[in-house]
């Protein structure tokens, strides 16, 4: 399949989202490298197509495929989704914790935090297996509402505090809003903060430092072109942390594949090389550092 463009300008990222190619699941990383994305566009794109065929599927779920088409925007109603989680907890009685990301800012801007929905979160936060809340944060890439962002993270802070449970954070384009979030709000920051997925710069580490806060790093690490040592060797080594961010961020050499945890191992292998230090050293700290922040015995 040739892409062709009359205007010999660039086309938008939207009309890979829309096209029929994205919507068969055809897209190859050759074919997507033609619309001018990044490489870390391109590698999204590709995980969300390969999930397309699985959301199809289930018309029920909480994101569907007509969503992921409308610019990956999500729109659900709150009381539905407040539900969901409750039956989630019921179906992992057996699993030691249960670690989700249900309230991150960027899909839940359309919502006012209102008392009923606190109390109803709260409820399902004071659950032994829920370790944390998160992720919670800014996301100025996509044209979300910021201003409700702002309001809604504030509110998923201080609610944290009130359940003595650390925050993990989503943060991507906001560093300076965040950082002012961060210093008005650190009297509710007593439990620990993550910073997940961390994607920021070598300066911005030194700015968050007053939060003495956590750092994780997934598959992106691994990427062509992604070279992140400078940023990991600033990261104190009792706050450093791996992570997935499955089904997405799939680490080399499985990008463009569903991720899942057996992937993990790739993302230490990088550390390790970036920090001049065996695998097993990078896997007995961030172990520790991850039961560390999330309380795990």
């Amino acid at each position: 399949m040739r892409i062709t463009n009359k205007n010999n300008t660039k086309p938008r990222k939207e009309k890979v989202y829309k096209s029929e190619s994205f919507k068969d699941g055809q897209f190859t990383e050759e074919e997507l490298k033609q619309y001018g994305l990044s490489d870390d566009e391109i590698a999204t794109i590709l995980e969300y197509q390969s999930l397309l065929p699985i959301l199809q599927e289930n018309e029920n779920n909480t994101i569907s495929a007509k969503e992921l088409h409308n610019q990956l925007k999500v729109s659900r109603d709150f009381s539905t989704w407040i539900k969901q989680q409750i039956e989630d907890l019921e179906l992992v009685e057996n699993i030691d914790y249960f670690i989700d990301s249900p309230l991150k800012g960027s899909g839940l801007v359309d919502y006012q935090l209102k008392l009923s929905d606190a109390k109803e979160i709260a409820m399902l936060a004071k659950n032994s297996k829920v370790v944390a809340i998160g992720e919670i944060g800014l996301d100025y890439h996509y044209d979300y509402d910021k201003t409700a962002q702002k309001s809604l993270l504030i509110k998923q802070i201080i609610l944290a505090d009130s359940l003595n449970l650390p925050v993990i954070i989503h943060l991507r384009d906001a560093y300076l809003d965040m950082e002012n979030i961060l210093k008005e709000y650190k009297k509710y920051i007593n439990n620990g903060i993550l910073f997940h997925c961390y994607s920021g710069s070598r300066e911005m580490i030194d700015r968050f430092a007053f939060l003495d806060p956590y750092y994780a790093f997934g598959g992106a690490i691994t990427f062509k072109n992604n070279n992140r040592a400078e940023v990991i060797k600033a990261v104190k080594k009792d706050r450093l942390m791996l992570e997935t961010d499955c089904p997405y961020l799939t680490p080399v050499p499985h990008r463009g594949e569903i991720n899942t945890p057996n992937n993990l191992k790739f993302v230490a292998e990088r550390i390790a090389l970036d920090l001049g230090m065996s695998y097993d050293e990078i896997a007995k700290i961030t172990t520790e550092n991850t039961k560390r922040f999330y309380n795990i015995k």
